[in-house]
C-alpha cells in the first residue's frame, strides 16, 4: 500500500472515528475533496483520473468494504465531477468543486433539518415509535417534533458486531437529556412490543434503486414483524445515501460476505472461545465419549458464526421515505435516482 494510499484510507478514518463522527458518505466526499485539492493534474481528464483512482482505494480498502454510504458518497462526487467535464475554465471548475466538497458537511446537516420538519407531521400526540439502534436523521427527526407534541419512544438496543453495548444506548441518551420518554428494549423483544407502538421510524445507511433501503442488522426484523402486525414503517435519510445498489437478496450485501466472530455472554461461552472447559472437552453427550469434533478447538471454530452488520429491507415493506427532496413512496425513488446521477446538482 502507498504513502498516497494511506493517508487518503487515515483521512477517511479520522473523519468517521468517535471524536469527529460524520456519516461514511460524507466523509468519503470530504476525503476526496481533499485529494482534488492536492492534485497537480492540470487537465480536467488527468483530475478525473486522480478523484477515481482515490475513490477505489477507499472502496476496496478491507475494513469499508461493507459501507454502503462510502460507495454512495463516491459515486456521487464522481458523478458531479464528470458533469463539470468540458464546463468552461479548468482552474474554475477545480474552484467550484472544491468549495462543494468543503460545503458538503453543512450541506448535510440542513438536509437532515428539512428531513426533520417533513417528518415530524407524521407524528401524532400521545403516539408510541418505535426506533432502531441510532440514526442521526431519526434523532433530529424526533427532537423537532418534541418541540411541539408528546410522545413516548421505544428504542432497540441496536446491538452489532463487536459492541458491547447497542447503539441505541446512544440515541436513549440524546432523547432522555432533552426530556423526551423512552425505553430501551432488547432486539429479540420487537414482535412482543411492536402491539403497543404507533408507528416504526427507521434510517438508513443506503437507499437503492428500487426504493428499498440498507440499514443496521435487525431492520428487516423491524419491518417484517410492523408488516404483520399493521404498523406503518417510515424511513428518514439523506439522498447522498442513495445507492446504486439492486441486491436480489440478502446475501448479495456487502457485509454478508464476511464472517466475525460473537462475543460470548456466559461462562461457557468463555470456555469455549478461550479453550478452557475441563480436560479440553466438551461432554455433549455423556453417553458418547467420542468427542473429537466437539474438542476447545473445533468448538472454537464452530463459534465463528455468520454476523453480518447490516441487512436489506425491501420495498414492499416500507410505508413512505422522509428525504431533502421530499415525502416520497418507494416507488419515486428510482425517478429521483435518475435526476440525482443524470442532471441534479447536489
Amino acid at each position: 500500500m502507498s504513502s498516497e494510499t494511506n493517508n487518503i484510507i487515515q483521512q477517511f478514518k479520522e473523519l468517521t472515528s468517535n471524536e469527529n463522527k460524520v456519516a461514511d458518505a460524507v466523509a468519503a466526499i470530504q476525503t476526496l475533496t481533499s485529494v482534488l485539492q492536492k492534485s497537480t493534474a492540470s487537465t480536467m481528464m488527468s483530475l478525473v483520473h486522480d478523484i477515481r483512482s482515490a475513490a477505489d482505494e477507499l472502496s476496496s480498502c478491507e475494513e469499508f468494504k461493507s459501507s454502503i454510504q462510502l460507495k454512495a458518497g463516491c459515486a456521487l462526487f464522481l458523478r458531479y465531477v464528470t458533469r463539470m467535464f468540458g464546463d468552461g475554465d479548468f482552474d474554475a471548475c477545480k474552484k467550484a468543486l472544491i468549495e462543494r466538497g468543503e460545503r458538503f458537511a453543512e450541506m448535510s446537516n440542513e438536509s437532515r433539518r428539512q428531513i426533520a420538519k417533513l417528518g415530524e407531521r407524521f407524528i401524532r400526540d400521545g403516539s408510541t415509535i418505535l426506533t432502531h439502534g441510532h440514526s442521526r436523521c431519526v434523532t433530529e427527526l424526533l427532537l423537532s417534533a418534541a418541540k411541539s407534541k408528546t410522545f413516548n419512544v421505544l428504542i432497540t438496543e441496536g446491538r452489532g458486531v463487536g459492541e458491547s453495548d447497542g447503539c441505541g444506548y446512544k440515541t436513549a441518551e440524546i432523547l432522555m437529556k432533552n426530556g423526551i420518554p423512552c425505553k430501551i428494549i432488547l432486539d429479540s423483544a420487537i414482535a412482543f412490543t411492536m402491539e403497543q407502538v404507533d408507528m416504526c421510524l427507521v434510517g438508513a445507511d443506503g437507499v437503492i434503486e428500487n426504493g428499498g433501503i440498507v440499514n443496521k442488522i435487525g431492520t428487516y426484523q423491524v419491518a417484517i414483524v410492523a408488516k404483520a402486525l399493521q404498523k406503518p414503517l417510515y424511513v428518514a435519510s439523506e439522498t447522498y445515501k442513495f445507492a446504486r445498489l439492486y441486491p436480489l437478496s440478502q446475501s448479495d450485501l456487502p457485509s454478508s460476505r464476511y464472517k466475525t466472530s460473537i462475543q460470548p455472554c456466559t461462562n461457557l461461552g468463555n470456555n469455549l472461545l478461550n479453550n478452557n472447559s475441563k480436560d479440553n472437552n466438551i461432554n455433549i453427550d455423556d453417553s458418547n465419549n467420542n468427542n473429537d469434533k466437539y474438542n476447545g478447538n473445533n468448538v472454537k471454530k464452530l463459534l465463528n458464526l455468520d454476523n453480518p452488520s447490516s441487512d436489506y429491507t425491501p420495498p414492499g415493506f416500507i410505508t413512505l421515505l422522509f428525504t431533502d427532496l421530499g415525502v416520497l413512496t418507494t416507488a419515486a425513488v428510482s425517478d429521483e435516482f435518475f435526476k440525482l446521477y443524470q442532471d441534479t446538482e447536489w
